[in-house]
């Protein structure tokens, strides 16, 4: 019977065991959940109960040990399985018989001849406990033996162990009754009071404005202090360093005050030079004493770094040259690291730091930063290190980064300490976790190239860089808070001086500003003469203005453009290093520039959009009423036939549609954009790299994009598809398919109906329509013969003068028939508070009959005006002279004269009314929207959507409020343009 009860334990241990796992799904638990009678399953991940008479390890371990007073019978490492089938046991403990205590390996038991106390054997102080003899023999009982001579007991009192106190001094008496501090042996008495006096801030570090008091600075300032001052040993003097370090270069602190006074005051050159005078941080920045000349490509395309690495305790670990993740804290690949140190790649890598991995760091290492350069003196070379100053931001001092004035130069950092936040009240500093944690949340490398301008043979040499270092840090209690993880950045950082640069756009943007300002003088003088002004008035000095906004984006616009693509050209093409791009903080002038110009191209253009919708258009029918013949009781009656307004409804809608036409297409313009941007990889070229690739390879690194390279490549690409736009539709499409301007005036012809524009008070565009034929007012059999006649030439020319076509015209107009139509036409217009065309549901009888009878006077004084057949009021045509055409303005003053001047333009110069024939500054807004929008999100896509949308809201406003004005300056019912 007592087989099957041990089986079927047998199997119940077996099942709870099982229990465990079922792969590959496990139950998975906690180390930390076990109990303290529990090891834990490293292959299963689950906790179980040790054997009899042992628990688990205290080391950290996750085995099992025997309890203190048993000793160990069998161990075999595995414990999880006691009782499973029929193995013998991981672990046997046996208790030791009473009078016996442990042997210090834990396998035997040995008797005691003394008190046994917690399970130890005592023994009186200055004795160790021997449980063998030499030959390794277990004796019958401890032995207590005291330590004679210049000798004391080990820590574990199983040997003697010579007390010679450290340092060894010639002459020093040997005695065991020193204090033992750090492991160094103190007299009472330091002898160095009048550099250092232990104090109680030795202990004290500061996290986080909590004066921390710390046990390995209690541990060790004293002592290195003492070793480094007074016996200049090396480590301690590194040691010293570290806990300046570790203490942020806090000159208060008694650490940094020491190594300030020693290497600063003193002037000891055994001392580590942690801090740079304050001349020497006023010279180092331009100091010229780096020989290296860097380049792109082949020697010279690595910046070298030279890392001194040395351990907690001063110990100097390694000095070699600085590569791939060597300062990063970031997860990547070697190849994207390194990438840091290629030659003229502006890096940078921020990631998200899991702050309970923090506290699980090793001992923090210590760098030294130098860059390694040769010296030629006569025939000999020299090979040198020079020190790299380090700018920490943590300081007071260095707080602004920009108050250059009041920086503090200094040397050595560490990535993250996990010693200092150890609190005095941990005896073994090695097993204890640290309440506060350190670390680095960012490093910044600045390299700044030498000035090429005032001597080109300095290309390619760099001024000594400065390494920017901030620090973070965090308490275990706030582990909760920072779910998210902490930031930290590495950056590399290129620049050049570019206050000559700065100087020219300046003096560029300044000389050509007063050539800006004279052409606008220029515009509104021309607009002041049209309007007929006689002298300046407040609107003048508007017009003024905004003539000038327009002018001052277009000059802006092609100085900052030139600059960004002389910068971008030169640094991604040159072989030897003359340009860089301007940094992040240098580019903010040029930003400013482009916030300004896409402010003044605004401007521009909603004026531009308000003289559009401001016009005034009269659409003049030539056509006459026909006599129709009818039979009646008094004989034959002839009557007028009413001549229908259809052909003029006909040309109004023509005229409403090429409003917004435009000599290139927005939405094909964006699509070609991001095809080549991101599809093709344009975009890749505006790296802050070297580097000219169309893409990435997996695992490469690539630079954050140039916003001047970004500028200058998205102005080259835009006018680039712009420009092939514009020819393909105003050459190829308009010359094979269809030309919409010239179509119009065919219409017109055909409509007999003339466009009579006045975009001022004595300014105008003129397209004759008046039909070859007399009337056009017909049905189809006789429309397709008087085509057939004008193409056969068998009719007269369709131009205002006899035998020529010029059917387009720009006309200068006296006051008078201004006023004449301001006194037929405005009233009629503004009839009953018009807007946007007259509604003859809304109008009255005489309304309609006034502005019929308004339509009919204007139509008939404008058809005699252009007969010739008014005494008072009549015109010429001329052709401009060259420099009017040049000024775009007329020199002849025609209200001397009081005779209009029409100048033929051989073109479409009425278009300068429409989008049409301000392709340009539309074109430029366009692209002042897609690089503003760039500007703040660096992404062409968005900026591409965000320009069409805002390009067919510009089309809409100007659609919208351009029909309103036609409809309401041709008197047409609105409802009828489509």
């Amino acid at each position: 019977m007592w087989w099957l009860i041990h089986i079927t334990l047998c199997q119940l241990c077996l099942l709870s065991y099982s229990l465990g796992f079922e792969w590959p799904s496990l139950n998975y638990a906690q180390p930390e959940s076990c109990r303290p009678d529990q090891g834990f399953d490293t292959i299963n991940f689950f906790c179980y109960n040790c054997p009899g008479n042992s628990t688990a390890f205290t080391n950290g371990d996750y085995g099992c040990q025997c309890n203190s007073g048993f000793k160990t019978i069998a161990d075999t490492g595995f414990y999880g399985g006691f009782g499973i089938r029929n193995l013998d046991p991981g672990l046997i403990c046996e208790a030791c018989p009473p009078g016996q205590v442990l042997t210090r390996d834990g396998r035997e038991c040995i008797k005691c001849p003394n008190d046994i106390i917690d399970n130890q054997c005592s023994c009186a102080l200055g004795e160790i406990a021997l449980e063998r003899d030499v030959d390794g023999v277990l004796m019958k009982a401890i032995q207590c033996m005291p330590c004679r001579g210049l000798s004391q007991p080990s820590p574990d009192r199983s040997q003697c162990m010579p007390c010679q106190p450290i340092p060894l001094l010639p002459g020093n008496e040997a005695s065991c009754n020193c204090s033992l501090v750090g492991g160094i042996c103190l007299p009472e008495n330091l002898g160095i009071a009048e550099r250092y006096s232990p104090s109680s801030k030795d202990e004290i570090v500061n996290f986080a404005d909590e004066e921390f008091h710390s046990a390995f600075f209690k541990e060790h300032v004293k002592v290195a202090a003492y070793m480094c001052y007074k016996h200049k040993n090396t480590s301690a003097c590194h040691l010293l360093a570290n806990l300046c370090t570790m203490a942020l270069h806090d000159v208060s602190h008694p650490s940094c005050d020491l190594i300030y006074t020693l290497s600063m005051r003193d002037r000891l050159t055994q001392i580590p030079h942690l801090f740079f005078s304050d001349r020497m941080t006023t010279s180092v920045p331009t100091e010229e004493d780096i020989t290296n000349v860097y380049n792109f490509q082949g020697p010279g395309s690595r910046f070298n770094i030279t890392a001194a690495q040395y351990d907690l305790r001063g110990h100097l670990l390694s000095v070699d040259s600085a590569q791939g993740m060597l300062f990063q804290m970031c997860n990547g690949s070697f190849q994207e690291f390194d990438a840091a140190f290629s030659f003229g790649t502006n890096y940078l890598k921020k990631c998200k730091i899991p702050a309970h991995k923090l506290f699980n760091r090793g001992e923090p290492t210590f760098f030294d930063l130098y860059i390694p350069y040769v010296t030629k003196m006569a025939d000999n070379e020299e090979e040198k290190l020079f020190a790299l100053p380090m700018l920490l931001l943590n300081t007071r001092r260095n707080q602004e980064e920009e108050e250059k004035s009041r920086w503090q130069f200094t040397t050595r950092f560490f990535l993250v300490d996990t010693i200092s936040g150890i609190p005095v009240s941990n005896e073994e500093i090695q097993n204890s976790k640290p309440k506060h944690v350190r670390y680095l949340s960012k490093m910044k490398i600045k390299i700044r190239m030498l000035n090429t301008r005032e001597d080109p043979k300095k290309a390619g040499r760099i001024y000594p860089p400065i390494v920017v270092i901030e620090y973070g840090d965090i308490s275990r209690d706030a582990l909760e808070e920072s779910q998210e993880g902490l930031d930290f950045s590495f950056e590399v950082n290129y620049e050049m001086d570019m206050k000559e640069s700065k100087k020219d756009i300046e003096i560029s943007a300044g000389v050509m500003s007063v050539f800006a300002v004279l052409w606008s003088g220029v515009q509104t003088w021309s607009w002041s003469r049209r309007s007929g002004k006689v002298t300046i008035d407040p609107l003048t000095v508007v017009k003024l203005v905004l003539f000038t906004c327009g002018n001052l984006a277009h000059i802006f616009l092609i100085i900052v453009f030139f600059s960004s693509l002389v910068w971008a050209a030169f640094f991604k093409f040159q072989d030897h290093l003359h340009v860089m791009l301007p940094s992040s903080d240098q580019e903010m002038l040029i930003k400013y520039y482009i916030i300004a110009i896409f402010c003044l191209k605004t401007v521009d253009v909603i004026h531009l959009i308000v003289s559009q919708i401001t016009v005034d258009i009269f659409l003049l029918d030539w056509e006459r009423p026909k006599a129709v013949s009818s039979s009646g009781t008094h004989g034959e009656l002839t009557k007028e036939e009413a001549v229908s307004v259809w052909r003029t409804y006909l040309v109004a809608n023509e005229w409403n549609e090429l409003q917004v036409r435009r000599k290139t297409n927005v939405g094909l313009q964006i699509i070609i954009l991001i095809l080549l941007f991101q599809v093709i990889g344009l975009e890749h070229y505006a790296t802050a790299d070297p580097k000219m690739s169309l893409s990435f390879k997996d695992g490469e690194y690539h630079s954050q994009y140039s916003f001047v390279c970004r500028f200058a490549l998205a102005v080259v690409i835009y006018m680039g598809v712009a420009l092939i736009q514009a020819l393909f539709w105003t050459l190829i499409y308009a010359g094979v398919v269809e030309n919409k301007m010239e179509q119009f005036a065919d219409v017109c012809s055909l409509s007999n109906i003339s466009v009579f524009i006045l975009a001022a008070n004595n300014f105008g565009y003129y397209i004759h329509g008046k039909s070859a034929h007399g009337s056009a007012d017909t049905d189809m059999a006789t429309l397709i013969e008087q085509l057939q006649r004008e193409a056969d030439d068998r009719c007269p020319h369709r131009g205002l003068q006899a035998q020529t076509d010029d059917q387009s015209f720009t006309m200068t107009l006296p006051t008078k028939l201004k006023s004449y139509y301001d006194k037929i036409v405005t009233p009629a217009t503004d009839l009953a508070g018009i807007k946007g065309g007259p509604r003859i549901s809304k109008l009255s009888g005489n309304a309609i009959q006034h502005m019929v009878e308004a339509y009919s006077t204007m139509n008939k004084f404008l058809t005699r005006f252009l007969e010739h057949a008014l005494k008072d009021l009549d015109y010429e045509i001329k052709d401009k002279f060259v420099l009017e055409k040049i000024l775009d303005v007329e020199f002849q003053d025609v209200n001397i004269t009081e005779k209009a001047i029409f100048y033929a333009d051989s073109g479409h110069s009425f278009d300068a009314v429409l989008f049409y024939g301000n392709e340009f500054s539309l074109l430029t807004f366009d692209m002042m929207v897609f690089i503003f929008v760039d500007l703040f999100a660096e992404d062409f896509v968005l900026a591409g959507v965000v320009t069409f949308f805002a390009a067919e809201c510009l089309n809409f406003v100007r659609h919208h409020l351009g029909k309103q004005n036609l409809a309401r300056k041709t008197l047409i019912d609105k409802r009828f343009l489509i």
